[in-house]
Order: C-alpha cells, then structure tokens, then sequence
C-alpha cells in the first residue's frame, strides 16, 4: 500500500513523489518516501527521501531506524540542503533501556551535530547519560560538545532519595583557540518525615580556564556548599493555611561587579526563613 503524490506550482514546476510501506517478513517493516521536483525557475532538481525501518529483535528489545535527505526549497524557511539519521535501540522488561544515535549534516549552514544517549531504570532507581557534539564545517571553526550524567535511587528507605547530576561543557570560538571547560557536578539528599520534609543540596561550579580567559566575566553562579532545608507540614488553620520553608547553608557566589570591572569571589553563611498564609 502507498500514496502518491503530485503537485503543480505555478512558479517552481511540477513535484511528484511516493510514499510506499512495506514489510520484510521477520526483518521487520517501515516505509520508504521519495519526492522530485525540477525547479522551473532556478533549473535546479530538488530531492527529499525518507525511509523509515523498525524490527522486533525479541519480545522485550526494539531497533528502530530513519534516515532523511532534502536538497529542496521550502516555503517559508528557504532552501535546505540536509542529512538526518536516527538510530534507537530499546528495551522494555523489568529493567528499561533505552539507547539513541543521531547525526545531522546542514550543507548550507555549514554545521554538523552528533547525539548520544543511554537510559536505565527500573522500579526506583534511574540512570540517564546525554552527549551533544556541534560543530562548524566553515570558517571560524567552532565547536560546542556537552555531557550530562543523572543518577536518582531510594538511600536507607524508599522516603530517602538521592539525586545526582554532573554537567560537562567544553566550547572552542575557532580552530586552535582555547577550550572554554566547565563542570558543574549537583547533589541532593531528600526525605520526608511524618510533619516535614527535609532535603541537603550541594552545588559546585568549577571553570578549567584557569588564567587562559584573564577577563572571563560570563562564568557567573552561586554555589551550596552545602544547604539544609527543612519544610514543616502546612498547618490547616480552618480560616488560615500557613506554611513555612527554613533554608540554611554556606555558599559562594561569583558575581561580575561593574565598579571592579571583574568578577568578585564571596563565601558567606545565610539563614532564610520563609513563611506563607493563604
């Protein structure tokens, strides 16, 4: 089974094109596209294919696969001229997992991406990882590659969770410029108790270009070195809800000041009490 297609445009020509499905008995099934179109007022052959394939390994695990190219002028974005492709792996049992690829390849911007990512998880406890690579094919020569680790898993009881995160960034403005490394690692204890919930939170921000970037301003964050917060039940006055939120921690912030023209280095300890009526 399948369609076809068939357009008549006043200023760019005729367009035709198909989209077929199809099934390879036990090597699974997908569909299959393919457009042309002879543009009449530039004379150029616009191409856009697509295929898309899936097949069940075994009961529990899924691969899946898709793939575009379009070389074609499109209303109201322009021309483009791409590659995509897809490739996913997933697996459904007591334990879930989730693998996936993809690439891109933008002929007329200049700039090709890569993903990755890799998931687990099971009844309380998941793991998710996540790469992003970007990068110029034209002058100047940039590149922006990234990466993120999650862990989240019950501690002594399933009222106890622990939650942790660490952000990779490395980005080049050009060809044998310097990196710009950040790490931003996180981490969170959280429980909840019969009247209140408590969390300890810790955040850093670390910045690897050391005396590279000498005015480097932009790296402005405020870290938890750790903070305590504990959050009472609400109490249910009748005629009042009152809750409340009590914050404690030491902390270091990083703020670029105008009158110093830098950034200013600063560590202190802060209490913060919050009530709320409603």
């Amino acid at each position: 089974l399948g369609l076809l297609y068939l357009d008549d445009m006043e200023k760019k020509g005729v367009g035709i094109g198909t989209l077929n499905y199809y099934s390879l008995l036990g090597l699974g099934a997908g569909s299959l596209y393919l457009y042309n179109l002879g543009e009449k007022d530039t004379g150029l052959n616009d191409w856009v294919t697509k295929i898309s394939h899936s097949v069940d390994l075994n009961p529990q695990t899924k691969l899946k696969f898709d793939q575009r190219f379009a070389s074609i002028y499109l209303i109201p974005s322009g021309r483009t001229d791409q590659t995509a492709l897809n490739l996913n792996l997933a697996y459904a049992d007591k334990v879930r997992r989730n693998f996936n690829f993809s690439n891109l390849d933008d002929r007329i911007g200049a700039i090709g991406k890569y993903t990755l990512s890799f998931s687990q998880a099971t009844e309380k406890t998941s793991t998710d990882y996540s790469l992003n690579y970007d990068y110029a094919k034209s002058a100047p020569y940039w590149l922006r590659s990234s990466q993120r680790l999650t862990h989240r898993q019950p501690l002594w009881s399933d009222q106890v969770r622990l939650t942790t995160r660490i952000n990779y960034s490395n980005s080049v403005a050009d060809k044998g410029a310097t990196s710009d490394e950040q790490l931003e690692p996180f981490l969170e204890i959280a429980g909840r108790e019969k009247d209140f919930s408590w969390r300890v939170t810790g955040d850093w921000f670390w910045s690897y270009d050391g005396a590279r970037f000498a005015n480097d301003t932009k790296n402005q964050h405020t870290d938890k070195l750790p903070e305590l917060g504990i959050t009472p039940r609400t109490l249910d006055l009748g005629w009042l809800n009152l809750s409340s939120d009590l914050t404690y921690g030491r902390y270091r912030e990083v703020k670029y000041v105008p009158a110093l023209g830098a950034n200013r280095n600063y560590s202190a300890d802060r209490t913060k009490l919050t009530l709320n009526a409603s």
